[in-house]
């Protein structure tokens, strides 16, 4: 993957024409797999709860991203390939990284995740990327990790 994909650029020009936050208007983002830091024992959990329309306004505020490729099925690498865009979110909270299978010919896009764990997207990225790509990789540089928060939700905050 040494230049972009058909699905690379496709994603990269509906977010240059803000038509991503009007795709997720129409998404129940409450029923997608949310992806928390891995090996956090219950009693060291710290949670971070944020309503749709919460999570929809950060969306919305970050529709300049830029698509990063990451690696999330080993069944089949070609169809494994989707994008994370880095969403900021606020002082003292992560970023959250959504991911989004994309397909040009069909022109349809899914968010597939939401994600906090940075370095845990860092590694799938490095997994689709040629090893000089990763030597002097800063595409996950803007994304703020420096929270303790391992366990994110989207829903219902009562």
């Amino acid at each position: 993957l040494n230049h972009p994909s058909d699905n690379e650029i496709y994603l990269d020009q509906l977010l240059k024409d803000k038509k991503l936050f009007q795709i997720m208007k129409e998404i129940k983002l409450g029923e997608i797999t949310v992806y928390n830091k891995q090996n956090i024992k219950k009693d060291q959990e710290i949670r971070w709860t944020i309503s749709i329309e919460k999570c929809r306004d950060y969306i919305k505020q970050n529709e300049q991203s830029k698509c990063v490729p990451i690696l999330m099925s080993y069944d089949n690498i070609q169809n494994g390939i989707e994008f994370l865009i880095i969403v900021q979110t606020e002082s003292g909270k992560c970023d959250i990284g959504v991911s989004i299978k994309c397909d040009k010919g069909k022109e349809s896009i899914s968010i597939s995740g939401f994600h906090i764990d940075k370095q845990a997207m860092l590694e799938q990225h490095q997994l689709v990327m040629p090893y000089k790509h990763n030597l002097e990789c800063k595409c996950l540089e803007s994304w703020d990790d420096n929270t303790n928060i391992t366990c994110l939700t989207i829903g219902d905050v009562n």
